[in-house]
């Protein structure tokens, strides 16, 4: 009976391929458009060899603490893997994808390890890209196996029984099914859906692995508050949360369409996380290790939306791009594909979000035509994927974040260890926070902020928080941030209040800005891109400035260069309040000429 409804249950999946094989001008835009850039990528990738792998590339890491190199490598492989079965699901009678397919398979198949070297430990390791991989071949196998050798089909299903789910089963327990982030949804997920589609004879095994599965699923869901807020960051949001839906839709198929965990309020609220963290298009609210933009899954999003109405679609110009997942991953990419069922997508609307546990602040307005953006953050400083970034926030003028967050950085051994702090991006010292007595803030759980205030109306919304307990300043008694987002007006007003038992405490107020500052006059200074500017007006009788480049390497190993722009207080502080207004504007917009 299982296996029946399961059958049933791929109905989405293959309803798809057959729509889109069957009358190719009834494609929505959104498909032309990946469809176009899926076959671009696999003709390109059909005059490329495969990339080799070797022992030398992988010891690096061991060697150097550098992921760069054997990642590099092996992302091209499961691009390259799912460009080609794509094509063939697209074009099942274009020989050359089929070959291409079989022989990046077969690769695959002969690879030392499908960890990456940062997560490897032994020959039975599985990590999120080894149970991914796994995932990926027994959907390939289900989808499109019958332009695949039969003989191919058996060495697929060999090597995940072999390297995946034999030593899942063999281990009573790995630390990651208790993981409360990504790691949990995207390995027990994965582990999950390649069981179901290739133990369905096994019916003992089969439910062994579900049964753990679904329980690390729960352990994911541990990991957010009832607000739904992602603390790693929208893009573990997208990959993790995705990685859950991937595995319960099919889980549910499995299940006669039962899903205890789909119909639940939490859930649904992670589901509607999307939608609250973006500042206009693909401009993202990137704290944590997050990317300052990022494409929308539409696929994903769509399937969301079906099954609770609240979720925004939104317009065609936040889709993601095939091109823009560096990783290459299957199960993303081809649900991308066959669940955006129609083009209905409308812009993010003007909105504010309040979410409470995670102590977040986002706000979208628009005036004149433009789209101004302001995003704040209290919680603490141990969170997932966490920068020591409590107080910090964002200001965007039609997308183009002025006032910013850097989000994620180069990934390396040190990048995830006990010098995570020194990395620039993910150090207070890379945030809009101040430093006190020459200290940044503190990582740890008991780095904390206390939301004392947190309100929305029509014209204002405010937050205030205690930060007192995020810096380990003896002489500081007393910290409180309040902001003041005037969103009619795009108006952000700070208020630092701080309160000292000494009179030798110093105070550095730092924020970090996409350009280079300019003075307009002894009370402003205005930061500009192309028709967009922010202008910030303080006290200069009490307030002296210094603006300093500095460089850091992004999540993609490029080198990148934002500004400090430092207040320092001409005066000593025992008790004060330090104010700051930004002014957010366009030069097409009358109200500030």
């Amino acid at each position: 009976m299982n296996n029946y409804h399961f059958t049933n249950g791929l109905l989405l999946l293959k309803r798809g391929i057959h729509s889109l094989r069957a009358n190719p001008e009834s494609r929505t835009n959104l498909n032309k458009e990946m469809v176009q850039q899926i076959e671009h990528e696999a003709q390109k990738l059909l005059h490329e060899q495969i990339p080799t792998l070797d022992m030398d590339t992988f010891d690096l890491f061991k060697k150097t603490g550098s992921r760069q190199q054997y990642e590099q490598l092996y992302f091209a492989r499961r691009k390259r893997l799912t460009a080609l079965a794509l094509m063939v699901i697209i074009q099942p009678c274009e020989e050359r994808y089929v070959k291409g397919l079989q022989n990046i398979i077969e690769a695959i198949c002969e690879e030392f390890t499908w960890c990456l070297p940062a997560h490897y430990d032994d020959a039975r390791s599985i990590d999120l890209f080894a149970a991914e991989t796994a995932f990926t071949l027994a959907e390939l196998s289900e989808l499109i196996g019958e332009r695949l050798p039969e003989s191919l089909r058996q060495r697929m299903r060999q090597e995940v029984l072999h390297r995946v789910l034999e030593p899942f089963l063999a281990e009573e327990s790995i630390w990651w099914e208790k993981a409360e982030h990504n790691w949990a949804s995207v390995c027990a997920g994965s582990i999950g859906a390649a069981a179901i589609y290739y133990l369905k004879d096994e019916q003992e095994k089969l439910e062994a692995i579900l049964q753990r599965s679904e329980q690390a699923m729960i352990h994911y869901l541990d990991g957010f508050d009832d607000d739904g807020a992602c603390k790693e960051g929208y893009s573990y949001w997208q990959y993790g949360f995705g990685y859950f839906i991937y595995f319960m839709d099919l889980l549910r198929a499995y299940r006669n369409g039962q899903s205890r965990l789909l119909a639940t309020e939490k859930v649904k609220q992670i589901a509607l996380f999307q939608q609250k963290c973006f500042l206009s298009g693909k401009s993202v609210v990137n704290f944590s290790d997050s990317l300052p933009q990022v494409g929308v899954y539409m696929g994903l999003t769509q399937y969301l939306h079906a099954q609770y109405k609240e979720v925004h679609i939104p317009e065609e110009n936040a889709a993601a791009s095939f091109h823009e997942d560096h990783c290459g991953r299957w199960a993303p990419a081809v649900r991308n594909l066959l669940w955006t069922m129609e083009d209905n997508g409308a812009p993010w609307r003007n909105e504010t979000y309040i979410m409470k546990q995670a102590q977040w602040l986002v706000s979208r307005a628009e005036r004149a035509g433009s789209s101004f953006a302001f995003a704040a953050k209290g919680g603490h400083n141990a969170e997932p994927h966490n920068h020591n970034d409590l107080g910090h926030f964002i200001l965007a003028v039609d997308g183009h974040s002025l006032l910013v967050d850097a989000g994620s950085g180069l990934y390396t051994r040190d990048y995830f260890g006990e010098k995570r702090y020194e990395y620039i991006c993910a150090s207070s010292a890379g945030h809009s926070v101040p430093i006190i007595d020459g200290e940044l803030q503190q990582p740890g759980s008991h780095s904390r902020a206390v939301l004392l205030q947190c309100e929305t109306s029509d014209d204002v919304d405010s937050m205030t928080l205690d930060l007192r307990e995020a810096y380990a300043s003896k002489h500081l008694s007393g910290f409180t941030r309040k902001f003041q987002w005037e969103k009619t007006r795009g108006r952000l007003v700070l208020h630092d209040e701080f309160l000292s038992n000494s009179q030798s405490m110093s105070v550095i107020e730092r924020f970090i800005v996409a350009h280079k500052p300019e003075t307009l006059n002894p009370n402003q200074l205005i930061i500009s891109h192309q028709s967009a500017s922010v202008i910030i007006s303080f006290d200069s009788a009490e307030l002296a400035y210094e603006t300093e480049a500095f460089e850091y390497i992004d999540h993609f190993g490029k080198p990148t260069v934002l500004y400090r722009l430092d207040f320092l207080p001409t005066a000593s502080l025992t008790s004060k309040t330090l104010t700051f207004t930004f002014e957010l504007r366009r030069e097409s917009d009358s109200t500030f000429q």
